[in-house]
């Protein structure tokens, strides 16, 4: 089975920030995934070349999800859907984004999806 590697990117490095930061790697830890956690210092562009970067990686190297709390609500579209189209989930937490639909039902989340909203491409 291939190693999942997730990316938790988060708009920036405030103590609350750090403190999910932590608890991602400690749970990523605990269930066997390699957690990688980007803080975009409040700046829309910078989250969105450090994503960018990761999405264009050779393909062994690219992240199998991210999940991403965005700094602004639409600066990630274009971001999200290159994710998409390569194959890396995309998960968007704490905002509303017009980008992406809601899946048919709760079903098709999985428990995991507990206090998330599940998206769709």
């Amino acid at each position: 089975m291939k190693d999942l590697r997730i990316v938790v990117s988060l708009p920036n490095d405030n103590a609350y920030q750090h403190e999910q930061g932590a608890i991602a790697r400690a749970t990523g830890g605990q269930l066997g995934l390699n957690v990688e956690v980007l803080h975009a210092h409040d700046d829309a562009i910078t989250q969105s070349q450090q994503i960018l970067g990761l999405v264009q990686a050779p393909a062994g190297k690219r992240p199998t999800a991210f999940i991403v709390e965005p700094v602004t609500a639409n600066a990630l579209k274009r971001v999200a859907e290159e994710a998409v189209a390569a194959g890396i989930a995309w998960v968007v937490s704490n905002s509303e984004v017009d980008y992406v639909k809601p899946r048919a039902g709760k079903a098709d989340c999985g428990p995991a999806a507990k206090g998330w909203k599940c998206v769709a491409d």
